[in-house]
């Protein structure tokens, strides 16, 4: 099982940004992924999506976003640690990951289309914040 660390800079520039399917199904052996910086990361669609063997994401950014499809099809994906905050979950950013476990929701104020399908093990989420409070339940 290996590890990618991606630091705050790369040649002294800072990493905002990280594109659309930058680690996909060709990033094989890669288990784990964390990023370092606790600057705001804007995350392109489909960053994780197809990732045969990834298991755990960290994120050390003040807040993102899960964006559309962010983790969609990734069926080993179980673990997303970070130390800031999730703004928003949008279309699809979880589907068919079978082994997401739960993390905390409570800064989310917004979830989109078929964000959780199939993920197998969450059976509950509650999410509570200013903005919004519900609760979706699994079947």
């Amino acid at each position: 099982s290996g590890k990618i660390t991606v630091p705050e800079k790369i040649d002294g520039k800072v990493i905002a940004e990280v594109s659309s399917k930058t680690f996909t199904r060709n990033s094989e052996g890669i288990t784990k992924i964390e990023f370092e910086t606790d600057k705001e990361i804007n995350f392109e669609k489909e960053v994780f999506s197809k990732f045969d063997v990834l298991n755990e994401v960290i994120i050390n950014s003040q807040k993102f976003e899960v964006t559309e499809g962010m983790f969609a099809n990734s069926e080993k994906f179980s673990k997303l640690t970070f130390t800031g905050e999730i703004t928003s979950i949008n279309d699809k950013g979880f589907y068919n990951c079978y082994n997401l476990l739960p993390f905390d929701f409570s800064n989310v104020d917004k979830i989109g289309d078929e964000a959780f399908y199939n993920c197998r093990l969450l059976k509950e989420i509650e999410l509570k914040n200013d903005k919004l409070e519900y609760k979706l339940t699994f079947h």
